[in-house]
């Protein structure tokens, strides 16, 4: 999830993709300090779910250094 905890109390969740198949894209960003997930985080399919609905639940935080790279990749995807 990318949205703030304020944004939950709407039963919603902004999110991307994480894949397995790696292919080198500049809007990819690779996990590399995870513990449980691997793979690449695609930047460009970015999307909104109900986190209810989905049953979504915690698996891993991210570090700060990744997290910063994923937001800075869809800000000059959204040009802003």
């Amino acid at each position: 999830m990318l949205n703030p905890k304020l944004y939950n109390q709407f039963g919603l969740c902004v999110t991307v993709p994480i894949s397995s198949n790696i292919k080198g894209f500049n809007t990819e960003v690779l996990l590399k300090k995870t513990k449980i997930i691997s793979g690449v985080v695609l930047t460009n399919h970015i999307r909104t779910n109900d986190w209810q609905l989905r049953n979504a639940s915690f698996i891993e935080k991210l570090d700060n250094t990744t997290l910063l790279e994923i937001k800075l990749k869809i800000k000059v995807l959204l040009d802003i």
